[in-house]
């Protein structure tokens, strides 16, 4: 009897915790960190004021463990390409220019479906937006476990097309603005839902946004390719 009650309570805890995560992730998603209290986020979940600083030891640690949530999940989508793509361009000095492509055609897919696709992007987004604007101990995490890696991976695709250092500042540079160009379809997406007649983001969609970033990203390394090539 003891040990089912135990089991129980452990159920009830995890329930707890799992409960406090969601509120935070929609309630900071919308709100920001400075714009929401403890009271918000314990009604938002249902639970007792005192499991925040039981589970999480304040609003503090639950918005950080909302940030490593995020991290685990988009990393779940994008973690094990992008760690592919990386040992590709480290174990091959010599990719082709359609094989870099490819890699490059691969992450922008990547981030896409993530940004555009994936159900909680908006309350995602409204988190990693907010931490690029004002960065806290929080954005540490999601630079270590997602926004560095692909933003790494990005400018090393780019640096073997041009053949450029691996450091080298412009395709770091360049790295930057192709997110943006991900990013934009996330941060305006109301404009463009409004220009379009849209009513929401959908597969097809989101497939055309995609092929459109590729496409344009594509032409524009390689016109600058040729530019390279043209004055040596």
């Amino acid at each position: 009897m003891s040990a089912q009650r135990s089991t129980k309570s452990t159920d009830r805890t995890g329930d707890t915790r799992e409960r406090l995560l969601r509120a935070g992730l929609e309630v900071f998603g919308l709100h920001g960190y400075a714009g929401v209290s403890t009271r918000q986020l314990a009604n938002r979940a249902g639970v007792n004021l005192a499991a925040i600083p039981y589970h999480f030891g304040g609003k503090e640690g639950l918005y950080q463990a909302v940030t490593e949530h995020i991290a685990a999940q988009i990393g779940g989508r994008m973690g094990a390409q992008v760690g592919a793509i990386q040992k590709d361009l480290a174990d091959n000095g010599a990719l082709t220019e359609e094989q870099l492509l490819e890699h490059l055609g691969a992450v922008l897919r990547g981030l896409a479906g993530v940004l555009l696709g994936s159900p909680d992007a908006h309350l995602w987004a409204g988190i990693i937006l907010r931490e690029q604007l004002h960065p806290s101990a929080a954005f540490d995490i999601l630079y270590r476990d997602i926004i560095g890696r692909v933003h790494q991976t990005l400018a090393l695709i780019i640096a073997r097309l041009l053949q450029r250092p691996d450091d080298d500042p412009d395709c770091i540079l360049r790295a930057h603005a192709i997110l943006g160009e991900v990013i934009i379809f996330r941060a305006a997406r109301a404009a463009l839902l409004r220009r379009m007649g849209w009513n929401d983001y959908n597969p097809e969609r989101v497939q055309h946004i995609t092929r459109l970033l590729i496409d344009q990203t594509c032409d524009m390394l390689l016109a600058q390719q040729r530019r390279e090539r043209s004055s040596t």
